[in-house]
């Protein structure tokens, strides 16, 4: 079994998806980038989390920078401006989870939102495939391949391996990312792996996409 530190800081602070990259900014001036594990998974993550009744902004951090980034923030307050507006950018809590990654012969059950998995060829591929189930079949080999990265980025060893099974298609969408527009799925999908929330998959994952929940959570 392999135990993943995560350390997850939420911010006094309403944000939407679009402003995230403002959030990042804010919080990476006068500092280095955020580091990768394996040069593919970035330990930083910058998302939003529904909490009293607001989406606001929050942060995932996985690994080594953990102590670092609590004290520096215990001390440091940047300010952020967004559509003109000026704030403090306060802490309103943070949780230091030792997560206990493991796979397990039963299956669990989850939500995968803003799933941004293909690039603009690989969407030209899927959508050219000519049923459903090849289509599904392409997806969850992406989703697949994802995981993996995600699970060699932490070091995580496998045993038994990987499945996944009831792979469903919630929702799928546009958004905006680099100023571009891009294709993005809500999920269901069942797997052997128990993983933590809020940790992302697929393309964009240092700023809010793909963001992992359990059922009845929302993005």
């Amino acid at each position: 079994m392999t135990t993943l530190h995560l350390l997850k800081v939420w911010f006094d602070m309403a944000i939407k998806h679009r402003d995230l990259p403002v959030f990042r900014s804010a919080l990476q001036q006068g500092n280095s980038p955020a580091p990768t594990l394996a040069g593919a998974y970035p330990l930083i993550q910058y998302k939003t989390r529904f909490y009293e009744g607001r989406q606001r902004a929050m942060m995932i951090v996985i690994g080594d920078k953990i102590i670092e980034l609590k004290e520096q923030l215990s001390v440091h307050s940047p300010k952020i401006s967004i559509n003109g507006k000026e704030q403090v950018l306060a802490v309103a809590g943070s949780k230091l989870l030792p997560f206990p990654l493991r796979t397990d012969k039963g299956y669990h059950t989850y939500h995968l939102f803003n799933y941004q998995v293909f690039n603009a060829e690989q969407y030209a591929h899927y959508l050219k495939l000519e049923s459903t189930t090849d289509q599904m079949a392409f997806l969850q080999q992406a989703l697949f391949q994802d995981l993996t990265t995600f699970i060699e980025g932490v070091g995580w060893s496998l045993d038994p391996p990987m499945k996944i099974r009831s792979l469903q298609v919630l929702q799928l969408k546009s958004m905006i990312y680099k100023e571009e527009q891009v294709s993005c799925f809500d999920l269901r999908f069942r797997t052997n792996l128990w993983i933590p929330e809020h940790i992302g998959l697929g393309r964009g994952v240092d700023l809010g996409f793909g963001v992992l929940r359990l059922p009845g959570r929302k993005g």
